[in-house]
């Protein structure tokens, strides 16, 4: 953490501040904008962070032995990829990619391996085309919604199972819905849908930091590692109430909550979808042109739950570390619902932390998942007890129950509001993103008010690299126009 103390922090002012650009949040994409904006001669840039740290979606705290992030964790892939160009020469990163065990509750053992990879097949069946939605002869072929793609892929396979596989079967159809979520961060299968311009990164998509969490990007991105890092001037806990005259071409008005009021000549929003979704309909005067309205409402924006559990020795094979994940039987359904925990049916599996060898991290995902941020310490510990006792105990007999979890509260914290975003039924989210990337000009045509953050990239929303890609675009836009200005002028 104190590599971030080489951020140059000032005060809020107490009067209107008169400012060039103003960045409007500071996690990835807005610290990218604001240092790619600095490193091209833009030196009046102000950060405006409604936290009280720096990071925005990217959460790295100490806990255990090291450190866990309860938020952005893997680099998802390495050719194109920005987190990747930014780590992997300063070795930042490791490849032991897991692999998978599947358990049954009813045993808490692990299921047939020729049982797992059917329904691995299944839900990697479930795949976001680019353009045109399936082939010819593909099952989906003719529908656009996850969730039905899904029903048609396990009525095939029901059909072809052996008769002592259909109980098995059944009961591990709510985990197939979770382990689709699980990757998209919707609550909902059904809201999903499978049109897509998400182009992935060839490479492990599993990679993560080897050391000191995901949190080294930020240093990485201001070029702390080096002798002459970025200084931005980043406000911390100044949390923006109401963006004013932004059309009218001359300076746009900010008021933040505190009262506080800046003018900028450009504006680059960049806190989540979720923030947006929520208060653009008032947080805007005048209102934003309909099609970027339109494109807020199109995008989907989910969330999920990570839970880091900390235990007194380590009960998993440490050489091979696997992600262990788990389904429940019909009884233990009912057990927890009996018990009011409902919520562990959310769960989806528990991965290895690097550096930090007694932790685990659980995740959570699905209509339940946001429970859990509202639950008592107790509560919480209650069910990730019957999680690890139900579903791991018979495999591992020296499996211990956890000492100690943090959590996130992605969902319940009002400058987020959930994780990222996803393809939605509801409507053209690709088309959205791609509205929501526009500049908005003013008459002279100079880019007055832009958007950035993972969900305004069309190709890798949803990415810490998607998010550092749309802050750095749109901070070229002002760069641009910056030197377009001056030639005119001279």
């Amino acid at each position: 953490m104190k590599n971030l103390l080489s951020f140059f922090l000032v005060s809020l002012c107490l009067n209107t501040c008169q400012c060039s650009v103003v960045v409007i949040g500071a996690g990835p994409a807005g610290i990218a904008a604001a240092a790619h904006l600095v490193d091209h001669g833009v030196n009046d840039v102000t950060v405006l962070e409604a936290e009280n740290r720096i990071g925005g979606r990217i959460n790295t705290i100490p806990f255990g032995d090291g450190v866990v992030d309860l938020g952005a964790e893997f680099c998802h892939g390495e050719v194109g990829n920005t987190v990747y160009e930014l780590a992997a020469p300063l070795n930042l990163l490791d490849s032991d990619t897991p692999g998978f065990e599947l358990h049954y509750s009813a045993n808490g053992l692990a299921v047939d391996h020729t049982f797992q990879e059917k329904l691995l097949n299944l839900t990697h069946s479930i795949v976001h085309k680019k353009g045109e939605n399936n082939q010819e002869g593909d099952a989906c072929k003719g529908t656009d919604k996850a969730k039905e793609c899904l029903d048609r892929l396990f009525e095939i396979l029901v059909k072809s199972a052996e008769m002592k596989e259909l109980q098995l079967l059944n009961q591990s159809y709510p985990w197939l819905g979770n382990y689709k979520c699980a990757s998209e961060s919707c609550l909902d299968l059904s809201e999903l849908s499978l049109h897509s311009d998400y182009e992935e990164c060839p490479g492990d998509q599993m990679l993560s930091f080897s050391s000191g969490g995901y949190r080294n990007v930020l240093d990485l991105l201001m070029r702390n590692h080096q002798q002459n890092p970025l200084k931005i001037d980043v406000r911390l806990q100044s949390k923006v109430a109401k963006i004013s005259h932004w059309n009218n071409g001359s300076s746009i008005s900010i008021t933040l909550q505190n009262g506080t009021n800046l003018s900028a000549k450009q504006v680059i929003f960049t806190p989540s979808l979720g923030v947006l979704k929520k208060h653009y309909k008032s947080m805007f005067h005048p209102s934003l042109p309909e099609q970027y309205q339109s494109a807020i409402e199109a995008i989907g924006y989910g969330t999920m739950t990570k839970i880091a559990l900390l235990f007194e020795d380590t009960w998993w094979n440490k050489e091979h570390p696997k992600i262990l994940s788990c389904f429940f039987s019909a009884k233990h359904v009912l057990l927890s619902t009996k018990n009011n925990l409902t919520w562990i049916q959310s769960f989806t599996g528990l991965t290895t932390v690097q550096d930090n060898p007694k932790v685990l991290m659980s995740w959570f995902v699905g209509k339940e998942s946001p429970r859990i941020e509202d639950l008592t310490p107790e509560e919480v510990l209650k069910g990730l007890n019957f999680i690890v006792t139900y579903c791991f105990k018979p495999s591992f007999p020296k499996l211990t129950l956890p000492k100690k979890f943090v959590r996130s509260q992605w969902r319940n914290n009002h400058n987020f509001l959930g994780t990222y975003s996803y393809e939605s039924v509801r409507g053209d989210s690709r088309t959205g993103r791609l509205n929501l990337g526009e500049a908005i000009k003013n008459e002279e045509g100079v880019p007055v008010l832009l958007f950035a953050g993972e969900a305004t990239n069309s190709v890798n929303f949803a990415t810490v690299h998607g998010a550092i890609d749309s802050g750095r675009k749109v901070a070229e836009r002002v760069v641009t126009s910056r030197s377009q200005e001056k030639k005119e002028e001279d």
